[in-house]
């Protein structure tokens, strides 16, 4: 990482920004960002200080002079990303249906005319709302504010399903995620169109050293 360490000498600390995502970039009540995107920015600084951003609109994206952006395919597309040229993915989000462990659903396909759960205003109620859409699956909904709220309808059998984001998803044995996904979305590590040569290879590197290390 010597020719990262010059190359970011001029300019520490470190700049990144990205749209929070669970598991991906995500800023925790106490301030700190966490996920794949921040721990690729650490691995890029190599001890030097990381300052992370959140875009929380197009407006962001377009005045963001960060050394890295993380983007998915659709905000790259964006006219206020024109500046941002895509790099490696370095994850990818997913959006999924778990049901009782013990629930005879195998398929998404398998919920039609159920009552399924979500979180409002996260990925997952879109995912579930495009996902019911494109297919043309007939589901009742019901919204919940906190997860702890949904859990408990869930636990009591108000709904034949959970729709969350995979980073949220229960691990325990009373729960099972369905193997096809609703949605999933690969985050790009985006590099600014005047970047050098140097700079686009090592975010490129920097990505293959951390997929090696989360194998």
């Amino acid at each position: 990482m010597i020719g990262l360490a010059l190359l970011l000498a001029a300019s520490a600390p470190l700049s990144c920004g990205a749209v929070p995502r669970p598991g991906i970039a995500d800023q925790g009540a106490d301030g700190i960002w966490r996920g794949r995107a921040v721990d690729l920015c650490r691995t890029l600084a190599d001890g030097a200080p990381v300052a992370f951003q959140d875009y929380a609109s197009a407006a962001d994206i377009a005045s963001a002079n960060d050394r890295i952006a993380f983007l998915s395919r659709a905000e790259l597309d964006l006219p206020q990303a024109a500046h941002w040229r895509a790099g490696p993915v370095i994850a990818v989000q997913r959006q999924l249906l778990v049901v009782p462990a013990a629930s005879a659903v195998r398929r998404p396909e398998d919920l039609a005319g159920t009552m399924i759960c979500f979180i409002v205003g996260t990925r997952a109620e879109d995912a579930l709302d495009e996902w019911a859409d494109e297919t043309r699956t007939p589901i009742e909904r019901l919204a919940f504010q906190e997860p702890v709220e949904m859990r408990d309808a869930y636990d009591a059998g108000k709904c034949a399903a959970m729709a969350v984001d995979a980073a949220h998803a229960p691990t325990g044995p009373r729960d099972r995620a369905l193997a096809q996904p609703l949605a999933e979305t690969p985050i790009f590590a985006a590099t600014p169109e005047s970047a050098s040569p140097e700079w686009v290879r090592g975010v490129r590197d920097a990505a293959n050293v951390l997929k090696e290390r989360n194998r």
